[in-house]
C-alpha cells in the first residue's frame, strides 16, 4: 500500500478536538466508583459516534474502493470532524479494518441462530442455508472483497487474519455437526473441509457464472453430497 496520505493517519499536532470527543476523553479519567450518569451519556456519545463513523466509512469504502476514499469524505458523511475519527480509530487502515469486521457481524449473527438447531442433520441443513443466505445477502460487497484479495496484496493482508478467523469458526461448527452425524472425529474432519470447499467454490462461481439456473443446479449438488453424508453408516 502507498504511503498514507495526510488525511489517513492521525496527525500529532492536532490540538482541537470535538465536543463528542472531549465528551469521550471523560470515559479514560480512572474511578473505583460506579459511572455518573455523566459518564453513562459519554459512553453512550462514544458508541454512536464510532458507529456512525463505521456506517459512513462501509458506505464509502464498498462504493469507492480503500485508496479513492478519503477520511475527509467519511468525516463529513458522519457529521464529525476528521480529527474526531482519527482520535477514535488511529488511522485510515485501522478505521477499514473495523468496517470489515462490522461487515463481518451480520454473517456471525445469522451462524449463531443456526446454532438453535440441535439435531445433526438439520444443523448441517441449517449451516448450509445460513451460509448462502448471507453471501446471497451481501453479493455486492462480497465481490468487492474478492476483487480486493485479488488487486491489492495490502489490502488482502489486512482482510486475512479476519476473514480466516471468521472461517475457521464456520468450519469448526460444521465439523462438530458433521462428527455427530458420522460418529467418527477423523472422518468428521474430513467431510467437513469437503463441504466446506464446495460452498467456497460455489460462491467464486457465483461470480463468474451468475446464471440464476447454474446457481441452482450447484446448490442442489451441494445438499446431494449433505444427504450422502447424513444417510452414510456411522461408525468407523
Amino acid at each position: 500500500m502507498q504511503a498514507p496520505r495526510s488525511d489517513e493517519r492521525n496527525p500529532a499536532a492536532v490540538e482541537a478536538e470535538t465536543s463528542d470527543v472531549e465528551a469521550s476523553s471523560t470515559l479514560e479519567q480512572p474511578s473505583s466508583a460506579q459511572p455518573s450518569s455523566a459518564q453513562r451519556g459519554a459512553t453512550r456519545n462514544k458508541v454512536e459516534t464510532q458507529a456512525k463513523i463505521v456506517a459512513a466509512a462501509m458506505e464509502f469504502f464498498f462504493a469507492g474502493g480503500y485508496e479513492r476514499t478519503s477520511v475527509a469524505s467519511i468525516a463529513a458523511q458522519a457529521g464529525v470532524s476528521p480529527a474526531t475519527v482519527f482520535w477514535h480509530f488511529g488511522d485510515k487502515a485501522s478505521l477499514f479494518q473495523e468496517a470489515c469486521k462490522r461487515f463481518m457481524v451480520p454473517f456471525v449473527e445469522q451462524m449463531s441462530h443456526s446454532c438453535e438447531v440441535h439435531d445433526g442433520p438439520g444443523r448441517l441443513i441449517a449451516l448450509i442455508d445460513t451460509y448462502e443466505r448471507f453471501v446471497t445477502d451481501h453479493r455486492g460487497s462480497i465481490e468487492t472483497f474478492v476483487r480486493w484479495f485479488l488487486e491489492s496484496p495490502a489490502l488482502r493482508a489486512g482482510l486475512q487474519d479476519q476473514l480466516l478467523t471468521l472461517n475457521d469458526a464456520f468450519g469448526r461448527d460444521v465439523h462438530k455437526t458433521l462428527e455427530v452425524i458420522v460418529g467418527n472425529e477423523v472422518r468428521a474432519r474430513t467431510l467437513a473441509e469437503g463441504l466446506l470447499s464446495t460452498m467456497h467454490g460455489n460462491l467464486l462461481l457465483a461470480f463468474i457464472d451468475p446464471d440464476p439456473a447454474g446457481l441452482e443446479r450447484r446448490r442442489a449438488g451441494l445438499r446431494a453430497m449433505a444427504q450422502l453424508v447424513v444417510a452414510a453408516p456411522r461408525g468407523d
